[in-house]
């Protein structure tokens, strides 16, 4: 008999674990893009938001993008570090392919979107004008989409 040294956890369940982790980042986004970006799209569809609805979409998103934030952060940096260790296990090239979409996904947030995402964080405390938050909303809400 061969004395074979056993790993911690075994390849194809490290595999599983990183795949239900990338799920669950384009799951978040996928409902991000379809629930909270509409909403929020509904919202301001028709006209600039009267004082008390826009109060309350700047109060709103200055409470839910920092959660959201720390959600996603770190599921998305697990998943660099997780697709990336699978592609160095397996040499499976469609490992990259995940690993590429995660590190996307942050260059896009970080280079793309900040200009909303600092206008919609600064809106709560009614620097800008509904106008402007309008503008923000749909801007964010179509680049998250």
């Amino acid at each position: 008999l061969t004395s074979r040294k056993m790993s911690a956890l075994p390849l194809h369940a490290f595999y599983a674990i990183t795949s239900a982790l990338n799920g669950t980042v384009f799951g978040t986004l996928l409902f991000g893009g379809f629930v909270d970006c509409r909403t929020l799209l509904q919202l301001v569809s028709a006209k600039d938001p009267d004082k008390e609805v826009a109060q309350a979409l700047s109060v709103g998103f200055s409470l839910w993008w920092p959660n959201g934030a720390s959600l996603m952060i770190p599921l998305i940096a697990s998943g660099v570090g997780l697709n990336a260790f699978a592609y160095f296990k397996s040499r499976n090239s469609l490992w990259l392919l995940s690993l590429g979409s995660h590190v996307s996904i942050l260059a896009w947030t970080a280079l793309v979107m900040a200009k909303d995402i600092k206008t919609l964080m600064s809106a709560s405390n009614l620097s800008i004008g509904p106008s402007e938050l309008r503008a923000s909303i749909i801007s964010f809400s179509l680049l998250h989409a």
